[in-house]
Order: C-alpha cells, then structure tokens, then sequence
C-alpha cells in the first residue's frame, strides 16, 4: 500500500519487517514464467520487493509512460498485481494448514 502511495521508504521498512515468505518464491517463478523477465531482474536469484520499490519510485520520478529498466508501465502494474496474488495464495496456505 505505502508503494502505492508513493511512500517508498516506509514501503521497504515493511518489507524489511516481514522477512523472507514462501509467496517470493512464488513471485520469482511467476515472474519467470507468466512475465519473462529474467533479462530485467537476471542479477536476482529471486523477486524482491525491496528492489522492485526502486524501481517502481524511479517510474515515477520519470513520471511518463516509457519504459524503466527495461520496464513498461503496464508490465510493472502486472508484477505489482501478481505480486499481490502472490501474498494472498500465501496467507490463504498458511491460515489454512493445521
């Protein structure tokens, strides 16, 4: 929520605070399978949210449509949007395992 609201720093506070989940992992092969965008991210072994509120925060600096490290406006929205279907498969898991 505070990426969204362009509150970057508080954003990767929280990621910091929540640690490493299984739903990154998810993300990682969501964004190598449905997105392909090992090219962009080829430095990381797996998605990072913390990185990934830089470059969300350097889109927006750039305030225009073109794309950011290789990235499209739309394919950032995609990551954001897989990465919160990532989160809820996750708690939905966790909260449902005895």
């Amino acid at each position: 929520m505070h990426r969204r609201e362009g509150d970057f720093s508080n954003a990767k506070y929280w990621f910091n605070r929540a640690g490493d989940i299984d739903a990154v992992a998810l993300m990682t092969d969501l964004m190598w399978t449905e997105i392909g965008l090992s090219d962009v991210f080829s430095d990381e072994k797996r998605f990072s949210p913390v990185k990934f509120v830089d470059v969300v925060k350097a889109q927006t600096l750039n305030s225009s449509t073109s794309s950011n490290n290789g990235l499209s406006e739309l394919k950032l929205e995609k990551i954001a949007f897989l990465e919160l279907l990532s989160v809820f498969d996750w708690c939905f898991v966790t909260a449902s395992d005895p």
